[in-house]
């Protein structure tokens, strides 16, 4: 009966499986791998029309500060954005272009 109670005990108690890693995120990733991601994601062949209704700052920019302050560099600095000059006292356009000018990028008034 012992060896019994023994194999039933065995068999009943809980298991412990082992330890699993956490999924990787986007942090997880070495910054060169982020900046690859961050490029394919926000540069745009044709550049910005800033003063278009339809322009806003991308969401990945606004998910969290670390990746606003990763990819910010990427995309005001590597893209192209645009506005009339009839145009140039809108908020939009001069907040739009001092984060183009910070970041290095280019913006031209028609």
């Amino acid at each position: 009966m012992a060896a019994n109670d023994d194999i039933k005990q065995a068999t009943t108690s809980p298991t412990t499986s082992p330890p699993t890693k956490p999924p990787p995120t986007l942090f997880s990733l070495h910054a060169e791998l982020r900046n690859e991601i961050h490029r394919l994601a926000l540069i745009e062949t044709n550049s910005f029309c800033v003063r278009n209704k339809r322009y806003r700052v991308p969401d990945l920019l606004q998910v969290c500060q670390q990746c606003r302050n990763e990819a910010s560099s990427i995309y005001y600095g590597e893209n192209e954005f645009e506005a009339c000059g009839c145009c140039s006292e809108m908020d939009q356009v001069r907040l739009t272009k001092r984060r183009v000018e910070r970041f290095g990028g280019k913006m031209t008034l028609r």
